[in-house]
């Protein structure tokens, strides 16, 4: 940069239409030295080169961003017959840049995808000495497109570069492992590889130079306050929803394998079981889509179908292989307690293929999926010394008093999720009175004694449900004054029922092993 003219050195004709400046200086007639024209213009501090946003459009110019950042293929007018080699397809002066090869595949998932996976250079680093690999990738592809790459979620950017058929077609994006990264896209689109290269928006920039985009954080500047172009992103990029949520107990930590740390998890949304129990009664599949007996008459061999394109809340896609890693361990860790033995025994769990689990368990069930819908049984995986679950919302960081939730980007409808924090109070008494002040949004669970007044508080009210715990009364009939049927008889007819609620406010009597309101 000298006085103010953006002068480029080529060893090579450029890539950009550049305009010689007349009277530079002499140079070696191997290099020509040239001022580009800049789109917002010169002598405009800031504004004729701009934040070099990789990802933004005026005034990153184009020139300048062409030194500095790379994507995974490069444009190459000396390679008309591309990576193959041959003349007349896809790859057409395409090059290898922070991708070493590709593989194309169309109606690979059997319905009329497109994929491009890419085989990353290894070795990189970026200028800060972040590495570059697949997550780098995948990040950058966040951005880029506003959203995450599972299929059919919503890419609240895909509209502001609709200038390339590219980011029309694009529909998911994954790390395979480490150094393998894949492209999906909803068709065949002939020209990816070409507009790949292009200058902007594809180039790669370091994670840690990232935003988050789990708390709205995107690298558009033009967007930051608000989407525009079809963007669907509720709440504006900056502005997300965030509630309070205060509770007289939250879990100590985030390790599922301890006690029922698993169970309270799930109940705040973090955490998911293959199975679960819904709203009418009937077990239906969370990260579970079906369950089987390979062998019809075998009650102690099952297998257990995975949802397909399911992901965990850092977008590792969930696998037969994580599911069984986890659910053995849970097994094992939870043998001394009985917990996760108590319905069929000791499991040994193993996988079948991608999506496949096969138990194997001690005592047969003719239930599975409601063995695995106990609450014991959440599923997750372990990163290093962190719990990652599949659950609508994340854990962003904790303390033994409050829990920060953001949104889970890899579960459907997260752009109209708010960020939650988990609050605990003492008491009842402690909670009813964050509720009359106002610093709590919402409140789970208050006494009896509490209602009346956090009710007739201004602007706050109360709803009040049946929830199921049961109070019952077994009668051990190797005693001999209880082996008479009769004397039982006799013994359930004398106790009061309608006189639980004096000791036992709110609560209902019920002659079933279930309350009345028990969908059962």
């Amino acid at each position: 940069r000298e006085n103010a003219r953006v002068h480029a050195t080529f060893e090579q004709s450029p890539k950009a239409m550049l305009t010689v400046f007349s009277g530079a200086a002499a140079t070696p007639p191997s290099k020509l030295v040239v001022s580009v024209q800049t789109q917002n213009g010169f002598f405009s501090t800031g504004d004729d080169i701009g934040a070099l946003n990789p990802h933004d459009y005026r005034p990153n110019e184009f020139v300048t961003n062409d030194f500095i950042f790379e994507g995974l293929v490069a444009w190459d007018g000396k390679n008309p017959t591309g990576l193959d080699n041959i003349a007349g397809n896809e790859d057409d002066y395409v090059s290898p840049s922070l991708a070493k090869d590709w593989k194309t595949a169309y109606n690979e998932t059997g319905k009329c995808r497109y994929v491009i996976t890419f085989d990353l250079l290894e070795g990189v680093t970026f200028h800060d000495g972040t590495p570059w690999n697949a997550a780098a990738a995948v990040a950058n592809f966040n951005q880029i497109m506003g959203g995450v790459g599972v299929l059919g979620f919503p890419k609240a950017l895909a509209g502001m570069h609709d200038w390339l058929g590219f980011t029309q077609y694009l529909d998911a994006w994954e790390a395979v492992d480490e150094m393998t990264f894949s492209l999906t896209f909803t068709s065949y689109y002939e020209a990816a590889l070409r507009e790949l290269s292009t200058i902007r928006p594809f180039r790669m920039s370091s994670v840690a130079a990232l935003p988050s985009l789990e708390h709205r954080g995107i690298s558009h500047v033009a967007e930051r306050n608000g989407l525009r172009n079809g963007g669907t992103w509720p709440n504006k990029c900056a502005k997300q929803a965030h509630y309070v949520v205060g509770k007289t107990g939250i879990p100590g930590s985030t390790d599922p394998t301890a006690g029922s740390t698993g169970w309270a998890l799930t109940s705040l949304g973090v955490g998911e079981k293959l199975f679960t129990v819904d709203r009418y009664g009937f077990i239906v599949g969370q990260v579970a889509a079906s369950v089987a007996r390979p062998v019809s008459d075998n009650y102690n061999v099952w297998t257990v179908t995975l949802k397909p394109n399911y992901h965990f809340s850092d977008g590792t896609r969930v696998t037969a292989g994580l599911v069984a890693t986890c659910l053995q361990e849970l097994n094992d860790k939870n043998s001394s307690s009985g917990k996760a033995r108590a319905s069929v025994g000791v499991m040994t769990v193993t996988a079948e293929s991608e999506l496949v689990v096969k138990i194997v368990s001690e005592r047969s069930t003719h239930i599975m999926d409601s063995v695995l819908a106990e609450w014991i049984f959440t599923i997750y995986y372990n990163k290093g010394d962190e719990y990652i679950f599949t659950g609508p919302y994340a854990v962003d960081n904790f303390d033994t008093d409050t829990f920060h939730l953001i949104p889970n980007l890899y579960y459907p409808l997260a752009e109209q999720r708010p960020a939650l924090t988990i609050t605990k109070y003492g008491g009842s008494g402690e909670l009813a009175a964050a509720a009359i002040a106002g610093t709590v949004d919402v409140g789970f669970h208050l006494a009896a004694d509490d209602i009346a007044p956090v009710n007739s508080a201004k602007g706050v009210s109360v709803t009040s449900f049946e929830v199921e715990y049961q109070y019952m009364m077994f009668h051990n009939t190797d005693k001999p004054q209880l082996a008479d049927v009769r004397v039982r008889e006799a013994i359930d007819v004398a106790i009061n029922r309608n006189a639980f609620p004096t000791e036992l406010p709110d609560a209902l009597p019920t002659r079933s092993m279930f309350p009345e309101a028990s969908p059962y």
